[in-house]
C-alpha cells in the first residue's frame, strides 16, 4: 500500500518517485504582479526534507500567467435565475409583512 510505485507522485527536486507514507509537501502563494487581484500558488511534493529546503534555497520558479476568467452563457443565465428568485422571495416576504401588519392594525 505505501509502494511508491503506487502513486503519480514524483519528487519536484530529484525526480524520484514520492510515497504515500513520507511526503512533504510545500504550498507557497506569493503576491501577482502590482493590480492583479489573486496570488499565484506553488505547490510542491517531495521525498525528504532535505530535497523541500534545496528546492526553497533556489529561486522560485516564474508564475504562470492566468487567464481572465470570462462566464459563459449558461453562468450567465444562473445568476439571472438566482436573482429573479432572490426577487421573487423578497416580494412575497415584503407582501406577507404588509398583510401581517395590516391584520395587526385591525385587530388593534
Amino acid at each position: 500500500m505505501g509502494d511508491a510505485h503506487d502513486t503519480a507522485e514524483v519528487c519536484d527536486h530529484c525526480g524520484s518517485a514520492v510515497s504515500d507514507d513520507g511526503w512533504i509537501g510545500l504550498e507557497i502563494a506569493r503576491a501577482g504582479t502590482p493590480g492583479a487581484p489573486f496570488h499565484d500558488y506553488l505547490v510542491g511534493s517531495f521525498c525528504s526534507q532535505a530535497h523541500a529546503a534545496a528546492w526553497l534555497a533556489r529561486p522560485l520558479p516564474d508564475p504562470e500567467p492566468m487567464a481572465p476568467y470570462v462566464p459563459s452563457l449558461r453562468d450567465r443565465l444562473e445568476d439571472a435565475g438566482m436573482v429573479a428568485a432572490l426577487a421573487v422571495t423578497l416580494g412575497f416576504a415584503t407582501v406577507g409583512l404588509i398583510v401581517a401588519a395590516r391584520w395587526v392594525w385591525t385587530v388593534v
